[in-house]
């Protein structure tokens, strides 16, 4: 599903006993082809990393 999409945006809500209504927004969005496996492996081996010190720095930071 690669490509480009354009998406309107339409928003209202209530102030009080007022409806109020927002302009009316596009929004853009471009689809381009999926990660290749090793994008994929080494973000994901980043995020596991990342997450290994996390959890580490927390412990650490309990135990003083």
């Amino acid at each position: 599903m690669q490509g480009e999409y354009e998406f309107r945006l339409n928003a209202a809500g209530y102030a009080g006993e007022r409806r109020v209504e927002a302009a009316e927004k596009p929004l853009g969005l471009r689809v381009e082809a999926p990660l290749g496996w090793r994008r994929g492996l080494a973000l994901a081996t980043a995020v596991l990393l990342l997450l290994g010190g996390a959890i580490a720095f927390s412990i650490r930071w309990h135990r003083l």
